[in-house]
């Protein structure tokens, strides 16, 4: 796609916005996201979706890792709920016998 075209749900302002554009293209292509291709005066963008395979890679190794730990963190919340809910019981149930008695 040409640096002033590209497909974007905002408007191209190509002059107040190209220098920008150029430097995150620019950053896409030395991280092997985007591939350009001169046409003339235009330069033509592709996205090359190999570029990330390192961090497919990286979530295979370690996305079992993290699962894990959001797993005992859920578990974790859950038993804390669930002591909050029976200290809040108990202080129901302290406050109902005070008032009977008090």
């Amino acid at each position: 796609m040409p640096r002033t075209s590209c497909s974007a749900p905002w408007p191209i302002r190509p002059a107040a916005q190209s220098s920008s554009r150029s430097k995150h293209l620019s950053v896409l292509k030395r991280a092997g996201l985007v591939r350009d291709r001169r046409a003339g005066r235009q330069t033509h963008y592709s996205a090359q979706p190999q570029g990330l395979a390192p961090l497919i890679d990286w979530m295979s190794l370690h996305g079992t890792f993290w699962r894990d730990r959001f797993d005992t963190l859920e578990s974790l919340l859950d038993r804390m709920e669930g002591a909050r809910y029976g200290w809040q019981r108990f202080v129901a149930r302290l406050e109902r016998v005070t008032a009977r008695l008090g």
